[in-house]
């Protein structure tokens, strides 16, 4: 009767096993790394956004203050800067509230497509709102007397570069993420 009923255990234990041998079990750690060093590009365009709206603030106050804008530029411009740090913030704040290393890796491609939406639609707003502030610089730049300046272009030119940029880092950051985990 023992040996029975001891044959009758073993035989319970082995039938959890063979599903278990046929089913292939997936270490998703190194998933989970990559898309760690991945976001790590996301947070640091989000970094530079907000190292560029703290430089603003001081430069238009000089702009200013050397009266070469008025004050409903500068008003125009620090109302520019706090809604592309709300919107920054607005943005980036439902991918910075996941575990990468613990949640669930369908969220995590949800959240991420999601943010690559968000992110080019606040991308296109801020690249309209800038071209209008930059004509009316120039015009407040012209208006006050000065001739035309090819460096304030230049700068112009240079941090819409850098914008398109830093741009295409964090929707190419979040492409990969997501491309990872399709592909396990």
């Amino acid at each position: 009767m023992e040996e029975m009923n001891l044959e009758a255990m073993r035989s319970q234990f082995a039938t959890p096993k063979e599903p278990l041998a046929e089913q292939e079990i997936v270490n998703d750690r190194p998933i989970r790394e990559t898309i760690m060093v991945k976001y790590k590009v996301i947070s640091d365009v989000k970094v530079t956004e907000y190292t560029s709206a703290m430089f603003a603030f001081p430069l238009v106050l000089i702009l200013y203050f050397a009266h070469w804008t008025s004050q409903a530029f500068v008003l125009a411009t620090y109302l520019l800067v706090v809604f592309d740090v709300i919107s920054t913030y607005n943005t980036h704040k439902f991918v910075d509230r996941l575990n990468f290393m613990e949640d669930d890796l369908v969220t995590v491609a949800h959240t991420m497509e999601e943010f690559k939406k968000k992110f080019n639609s606040e991308f296109i707003k801020s690249v309209l709102i800038c071209i209008l502030l930059g004509a009316w610089f120039f015009y407040e730049f012209w208006k006050h007397g000065y001739t035309f300046s090819y460096l304030a272009l230049l700068g112009g030119v240079i941090g819409g570069i850098e914008g398109v940029r830093q741009e295409r880092k964090a929707i190419n950051a979040a492409q990969e993420i997501i491309d990872e985990i399709e592909k396990n």
